[in-house]
């Protein structure tokens, strides 16, 4: 009976060397086993290090920095629990599937890249969720206290027109004759009357006013382009001749390219969106860190 209780001691202090407790975190604890479990084969090298002092030196520091990291991520853990954000087994395991059928590869196939890369499907899983917890904190608890304006939309267009790709836009309106003297006669109509629709109607018999839409001007060719140069709304062009066709185009209406489409704002509106709510999250997690407790115990 004694000699059970001794291995049955034994055994329970060989667990607690194992599995020594290394930090507490809020809810949860992290043990010499997930530091050590985090980087398996960096682990492996640093134990078959034979000069202990040197083993001990090098031990110590990646402890050091694997606890650190992980009571980060422990910190994002219990502080997305806190808001009601959580994510599942079932949803990481999706995930994975996912990437698996994506990039069509085989579990072994994905095991033996990770294992290149010095990382086991566990820890693959983990960086899944964690990556999942930290978009949804960010999308579902964050998201909605930033506020985008338009001016800072406008200045964000003004400071990145090369990265959004902006254009000036012309709404269009074009006459179009086979006669240089017909049309010479139509735009004197159009002077007097004021209005290019109608004169379109009168001259060209277009119902629709010679209406060709909105472009953008980086698309248009030279000669179109060069039509348009310092056109505003209202304005009407000089006479082109092409292909015995003598036109002239009516510029219905314009935007200026900082002012941007409603596409190039909408862009611009998100990526200003996510730089407020990196800046959030990192407070978020600066004072979810001041708030649940972290006791170190290595």
């Amino acid at each position: 009976m004694l000699l059970l209780l001794l291995l049955s001691l034994s055994q329970q202090v060989q667990a607690q060397v194992i599995d020594r407790v290394y930090a507490r975190v809020g809810d949860d604890i992290i043990t010499k086993f997930d530091v050590e479990s985090l980087n398996p084969e960096r682990t492996k090298q640093i134990y078959s290090i034979k000069d202990q002092e040197e083993q001990s030196r090098i031990l110590s520091e990646y402890t050091r920095k694997t606890l650190e990291f992980l009571v980060d991520q422990y910190v994002v853990l219990n502080a997305a629990r806190r808001e009601g954000v959580r994510v599942s087994d079932d949803e990481v395991d999706n995930a994975v599937k996912d990437v698996l059928e994506k990039n069509g590869i085989s579990e072994q196939q994905l095991f033996d890249l990770l294992a290149k890369e010095n990382r086991t499907i566990t820890h693959y899983k983990w960086q899944i969720k964690m990556d999942i917890l930290t978009t949804r904190v960010r999308s579902r608890v964050l998201a909605p206290k930033v506020v985008v304006t338009e001016d800072e939309i406008n200045k964000y267009i003004k400071e990145n027109g090369n990265e959004l790709e902006i254009s000036d836009q012309y709404e269009l309106r074009m006459l179009s004759l086979n006669n240089r003297l017909a049309l010479e006669k139509a735009l004197d109509f159009y002077k007097k009357n004021g209005s290019f629709v109608e004169t379109v109607a009168k001259y060209a018999k277009d119902e629709d006013g010679g209406y060709l839409g909105w472009f953008e001007y980086n698309s248009l060719d030279s000669s179109l382009k060069e039509l348009l140069k310092d056109k505003n709304k209202g304005d009407i062009t000089g006479v082109q001749s092409l292909d015995g066709e003598y036109r002239v185009l009516y510029v219905e209406d314009f935007k200026d390219k900082y002012q941007g489409t409603a596409e190039v704002r909408q862009r611009a509106a998100e990526k200003i969106a996510d730089e407020k709510t990196k800046v959030i999250y990192d407070k978020w997690l600066k004072d979810s860190r001041q708030r649940i407790l972290v006791q170190y115990m290595y």
